[in-house]
Order: C-alpha cells, then sequence, then structure tokens
C-alpha cells in the first residue's frame, strides 16, 4: 500500500517539485496551504490558525512535509512569527492528536548563518546563529520538534539552503539545481522505508541543492 502524505505549502517552489515526484511514485497526496492559484487539488488554508478544516487531512496520514512558510528575509516580524512559528505549532500538534507517524520540516542552512565568515569547521555539535528573524523562526520550528520527537513524533528537520523555481533551472552561485534527482532524496525520509533511525535528525543536507 502506498504511503498518505500531507504536503503544506504544496503551491509554493518546492512544495510543486516535490508534489510531481511523489505523484510519480504513486503516493496519495493530500495538500493544503495558501492557494494563490486556485488549484483544486489543494485544500486552502491558514495555518496558522488551528482549524477543522485543515487539520482533519491529517488524520490517517503516514507523514507530513511541512514546507508552509513565509520565506522572505525582509518580513516583518509578526508575520514570521504567526507563518513560521505559530503555523508550525499548530501543524506538530496536529499530526500528535492525528497519530502521524513522521514530520518532515523544511528548515534552513541559514541558522548557521552567523558562521559564514569563518573559519570554523560546521559541525552539528555547534551552536546554531541564526542572526535574523526568519532564521530565528527555523531555528523555533526545530526545536518545536525536537519537543514533538519527545512526544513519540519522528521528526526530521531538513536545513535546506537554496532552490531555484522551475523544472530544470540552471546552477547558480556555486550551487546546484534542486532538479529530479534532488527531490528523489526526500522520498526517503517521509516513506515508511525511511521510518528506522534516530527519531530526531538535526542537521540534513539534500546533495548540493537547497532553499528556503
Amino acid at each position: 500500500m502506498s504511503p498518505i502524505v500531507v504536503i503544506t505549502g504544496a503551491a509554493g517552489n518546492i512544495g510543486r517539485k516535490l508534489r510531481l515526484h511523489f505523484e510519480e511514485l504513486g503516493w496519495e497526496l493530500r495538500l493544503v496551504g495558501e492557494n494563490p492559484d486556485h488549484d483544486p487539488q489543494i485544500d486552502a488554508a491558514d495555518l496558522a490558525v488551528s482549524a477543522e478544516n485543515w487539520s482533519r487531512l491529517f488524520r490517517g496520514a503516514d507523514a507530513v512535509v511541512h514546507l508552509a512558510a513565509t520565506a522572505s528575509q525582509f518580513a516583518g516580524p509578526e508575520l514570521i512569527w504567526r507563518n513560521n512559528v505559530v503555523a508550525t505549532e499548530n501543524v506538530l500538534r496536529a499530526a500528535l492528536e492525528s497519530h502521524v507517524k513522521r514530520v518532515v520540516f523544511a528548515s534552513s542552512s541559514f541558522v548557521m548563518v552567523g558562521y559564514r565568515f569563518s573559519s570554523e569547521r560546521l559541525t552539528t555539535g555547534i551552536p546554531p546563529k541564526p542572526l535574523t528573524a526568519y532564521r530565528h523562526s527555523k531555528l523555533l520550528g526545530e526545536r518545536l520538534g525536537a519537543s514533538a520527537a519527545g512526544q513519540g513524533l519522528s521528526f526530521i528537520a531538513l536545513r535546506i539552503g537554496y532552490c531555484q523555481p522551475g523544472d530544470k533551472p540552471r546552477a547558480a552561485y556555486g550551487h546546484g539545481t534542486m532538479g529530479p534527482a534532488h527531490v528523489a532524496v526526500q522520498s526517503r525520509f517521509v516513506s515508511r522505508d525511511g521510518m528506522r533511525g534516530d527519531m530526531y535528525k538535526r542537521q540534513i543536507r539534500i546533495a548540493q541543492s537547497d532553499e528556503r
């Protein structure tokens, strides 16, 4: 039986790529979040407001990929708190209440941006240095997930760096792109075969690609 996966932020850049890949795998998808293009497959919802109209989609799901967020570095702190922290808290609560096995959270490599001009080697053992409100919100999302993991939820935070829009974009800034091969890596963290192992993994990168 194919897994049932909820994707929040399915109308976004990574969400669209991931949706196409999972559909090719034959997985059952439940799509939720902002829906500016009025896609009939996406349940439009404000995740910062805990509500039955979207939390019902979590029932019976095997995993949730939480991509929905305000990704702008220049957004106001109130908007970032609402859409990145409060919404993530609501998603995790809904996942716990619905007995979802795993949540994959789109964090950001920029939670370590304070080391950008440092010669210090980056490891999972050094403390984060996020610097801005957006980057702090991603770190808070990781901490909320760690708390949920303590309640029995399998939680993985992917610290993503950059992902260009489009189907087959060119490389930029010296990085690779997030194409089919890289998106396919995410399916490993969502599938039942990937359910084994540590409940909380703080720093995982997707090959050379990245975003958020």
